[in-house]
């Protein structure tokens, strides 16, 4: 399945690089929102959106952001890095193993954070809005 999902997210990247020219607010995250880069990293988004993840993908590699493909390992366990917060049009997961993934990904957040004082995750919410460009 990750195969398939992975292609996918390929072939949708090309046209997404070239079509989409996209604006971060804020425009410098990290100073703004005083990031710490070394711990977890969590991107929400509203709803199921592989264009949306992707554009997601392309503001972190320009403002010098962890990647959201890939994996935050706490403790030892990978994680991921994203969650969908409407999983209802997924078409590579079905919407049963998809809210699965979802709990599963918050209580394992949440017993990290119950057993170790110490431990902070940053949680930060991300939408994709279309428009037309002003020239």
């Amino acid at each position: 399945m990750s195969i398939l999902l992975n292609l996918y997210r390929k072939l949708l990247n090309l046209p997404l690089s070239l079509l989409v020219k996209s604006r971060s607010i804020p425009t410098d995250p990290i100073t703004e929102l005083a990031l710490n880069r070394e711990q977890p990293l969590i991107y929400v988004l509203p709803y199921t959106s592989q264009s949306d993840l992707l554009i997601l993908q392309q503001n972190c590699r320009s403002l010098n952001l962890p990647d959201p493909l890939e994996q935050n390992v706490i403790n030892g366990v990978s994680l991921p890095r994203f969650v969908f917060l409407n999983e209802d049009r997924c078409i590579f997961l079905n919407q049963k193993e998809a809210k699965k993934r979802n709990c599963c990904l918050y209580s394992s957040l949440f017993r990290f954070t119950q057993t170790r004082s110490q431990f902070r995750c940053a949680t930060h919410p991300c939408f994709c809005s279309l428009g037309k460009s002003s020239r």
